[in-house]
């Protein structure tokens, strides 16, 4: 029974995973100088055809330069996260369709190279790699099957470093999944999402000493889209209600004391939520026209009211519920996807600024990589 639900886990991890997400902005057809691209706000994104990508740097002028091209296992775009000053890319990638979980691989572009490099091998492809602070490590998951019908495995967490050197940092033979969130700001710990049959918990891990905590049991049903804050006090992760409920709440968690406040229920689907890195707001996508804004300090309060609703209805955006991928660290622009699978780069300082995206020229997928740095 046990071994079943683990398959189920790793079921669960790939649907969450696999299908990309679309970005290509119909103004950015044709490739700039690297040198145009320091006058808007930068960003990375993939852009992928069944067996192939091309990672671009762009920025919301609509101008973008090719970084480098990636071939993959048909269907599998790479999951890439660019470094904040655009220097390095590390994406995740499968050169075989056979068993996600257990057979891609961590790879690495640095600029000025002829082509990336494969840092490690046995990476579960589900999770993109993840970028600390001071851009030197890398964090990323590792599985490895225990039997012959993967109904054991066990489940590691490792960092690279971009001058070569790679540490195992966690190791899990009983949990369903492991979800790495994020870093500590000091860079000194990483926190993970267990799911186990006990249910879903919230662990931070020391580096320096390997020990790892749990700091709060989140649900005993499931946890979606848990998102750590940039100062890396606030975590955010939602809720079922029930095992057959349709209702969700979204949690605030505290960091590292555990404590939890609900902030928003009542919705239908999993909250979603992205931070703003200059004032460490929380943005939620709120149904199908608007974003909220809600102050980190008010995150301690029940239900707490909002700073601010951006209304997109009718402007532009396109139709059905939007979600929240990612706010710049250093601006107010903000990456929205709806339910079409488009995305659109948002900005309503001083007036509302709309950057269309969509894939076109034959490619199928675009997904972002994460800002850049002017």
């Amino acid at each position: 029974m046990f071994g079943s639900r683990k398959c189920v886990g790793l079921v669960v991890a790939l649907l969450l995973s696999v299908a990309p997400t679309l970005l290509l902005s119909r103004a950015q057809q044709n490739a700039q100088p690297e040198s145009a691209l320091a006058l808007a706000q930068r960003f990375a994104y993939v852009e992928s055809s069944s067996t192939s990508s091309t990672v671009w740097l762009a920025n919301t002028s609509g101008d973008r330069s090719r970084l480098f091209d990636a071939t993959h296992a048909e269907g599998y775009p790479i999951k890439a996260q660019a470094r904040s000053d655009g220097e390095f890319v590390a994406f995740t990638t499968l050169t075989g369709a056979n068993q996600p979980a257990f057979n891609g691989s961590l790879v690495l572009w640095e600029k000025g190279e002829a082509s990336p490099t494969t840092v490690d091998v046995n990476v579960d492809y589900a999770w993109s790699p993840q970028w600390d602070h001071s851009g030197q490590r890398i964090l990323y998951e590792k599985k490895f099957p225990l039997s012959s019908d993967l109904g054991a495995y066990r489940t590691e967490l490792w960092t690279a470093m971009t001058t070569g050197g790679k540490t195992r940092l966690y190791s899990d033979s009983d949990a369903l999944e492991v979800v790495p969130i994020g870093w500590s700001n000091d860079d000194r710990s990483i926190l993970f999402h267990r799911i186990s049959s006990r249910g879903d918990e919230m662990f931070q891990l020391a580096i320096d000493s390997g020990v790892s905590a749990s700091i709060v049991h989140l649900a005993d049903t499931s946890a979606f889209n848990v998102h750590l804050s940039p100062d890396g006090r606030t975590a955010v992760a939602s809720i079922q209600d029930g095992p057959n409920s349709q209702g969700y709440q979204l949690l605030a968690v505290k960091i590292p004391e555990g404590t939890t406040t609900v902030i928003r229920s009542g919705s239908d689907s999993p909250y979603s939520t992205t931070w703003e890195g200059q004032t460490n707001r929380l943005v939620v996508a709120f149904g199908t026209d608007s974003l909220e804004y809600i102050s980190g300090k008010s995150l301690t309060a029940s239900l707490p009211k909002s700073d601010r609703r951006l209304q997109l209805r009718g402007k532009g955006v396109g139709v059905g519920r939007i979600r929240a991928v990612a706010a710049s660290p250093v601006s107010n622009w903000i990456v929205i996807e709806n339910s079409d699978q488009l995305l659109e780069v948002v900005n309503d300082t001083p007036k509302l600024t709309i950057v269309p995206i969509a894939p076109h020229g034959g490619r199928r997928w675009v997904a972002f990589a994460g800002w850049v740095n002017p």
